[in-house]
């Protein structure tokens, strides 16, 4: 499995996040793989790969992965009343408890784990934050030459 395969498998997780039968999100994707759709519809949540790092695990390597989900959602007077319950902190929390803590079948990572949610910006009613999450993938032990 790699980078885009398990970007694939947070995407397809926060896709599946629903309230009374309805998508949480009118769009998820991949911000670092293609970026967003113009024009973009809220609430949205696109998905990047930030960086990983060796750990320097012998003699199976072990990388911590960093991702980066970013939440962007119209202000809540500016949307109809039926829409008013998904604020954004509603969407983050769901967000959060649909991986944290979670391993989405993906074989060889540990669980996942939110390092921490952040404000991004604000800007004419579209309010915009980000959740880090991190996890550990162990790769196969080398066969010596």
């Amino acid at each position: 499995m790699n980078i885009a395969d398990i970007e694939d498998k947070l995407i397809s997780t926060i896709e599946a996040l629903k309230e009374d039968g309805i998508n949480l999100f009118t769009y998820v994707g991949s911000l670092g793989r293609k970026g967003p759709p113009t024009p973009l519809t809220y609430p949205c949540a696109l998905v990047y790969f930030v960086g990983d790092s060796n750990t320097r695990s012998k003699p199976r390597p072990v990388y911590t992965l960093n991702f980066e989900i970013v939440i962007m959602c119209r202000n809540l007077s500016l949307r109809p009343e039926e829409q008013a319950a998904r604020d954004s902190y509603v969407l983050l929390e769901a967000v959060e408890q649909a991986i944290n803590g979670k391993r989405l079948g993906i074989d060889d990572i540990e669980p996942w784990t939110c390092m921490s949610r952040d404000f991004v910006d604000y800007d004419n009613g579209l309010i915009t934050y980000s959740i880090k999450i991190q996890t550990r993938r162990y790769l196969s032990v080398p066969v010596p030459d």
